[in-house]
């Protein structure tokens, strides 16, 4: 009866997830403060090549706001799904992962600012 009680318990946590998957997510973990930092930086660099083109105008910023964070956004996914899904070292599916998240944080972040607090903050 003892070992069928012992069959019954479900492993520990630590036990159901491989050692490599636990580097992954810790390093990932670590790594979000410089991915954001890229994110943000590439779509400051979208924002300013669209500002010199046909997004100049004043009345254009939420749309210049939202196009370049949709492009950095995009390109951060991009990155990180083909970093995640190479068969390499975890290190490197650490700075996928890293870079999907952060790109998703920044477009839900500008998202929020473009559509709900610009409009509140226009004058009229």
């Amino acid at each position: 009866m003892t070992e069928e009680r012992q069959a019954q318990v479900p492993p520990a946590e630590d036990d159901r997830a491989p050692a490599q998957h636990v580097e992954v997510w810790r390093l990932a973990t670590w790594l979000v403060p410089v991915a954001v930092q890229a994110v943000l930086a590439v779509w400051v660099g979208v924002m300013w090549l669209l500002s010199q083109g046909p997004l100049g105008e004043r009345d254009a910023f939420g749309a210049l706001v939202l196009t370049g964070v949709i492009v950095a956004a995009a390109a951060a996914l991009l990155v990180g799904g083909y970093m995640l899904r190479s068969a390499g070292s975890p290190r490197r599916r650490a700075v996928g992962l890293s870079v999907a998240g952060s790109g998703i944080a920044v477009f839900v972040a500008a998202a929020t600012y473009a559509l709900l607090l610009l409009p509140w903050l226009k004058p009229d």
